[in-house]
């Protein structure tokens, strides 16, 4: 039992590492994609604005570039928010966006 506990919290920590790590790319990926698409398919789709998606995914980026520069990175509060930033905009926001420029098909 005594042996468990030091491998237990070296799993934890190279868990937590990789879930920042992984999630600070995917912001910073959607981030980019944001900046790279037209504004008026952000009206056409009925969302946001494409500045206010900036301004969202820009922050939660930086929660997540700041989280990762920590000695010890840890997936908190802040850090599950900025995650599900990045799930909506990329997996619901960004669809959306490339099914109004390119349509359907």
């Amino acid at each position: 039992m005594v042996a468990a506990m030091p491998f237990a919290f070296a799993a934890e920590y190279v868990i937590d590492k990789v879930l920042v790590y992984a999630v600070t790319l995917l912001l910073i990926w959607a981030f980019v994609d944001c900046a790279f698409r037209r504004a008026d398919a952000f009206v056409a789709i009925g969302t946001l604005q494409k500045a206010i998606w900036l301004l969202i995914v820009g922050f939660a980026a930086l929660i997540m570039v700041w989280q990762s520069l920590l000695a010890r990175p840890q997936m908190g509060f802040l850090s599950w928010i900025a995650a599900f930033v990045a799930a909506f905009y990329l997996l619901e926001i960004r669809r959306g966006l490339r099914e109004a420029i390119e349509g359907p098909w």
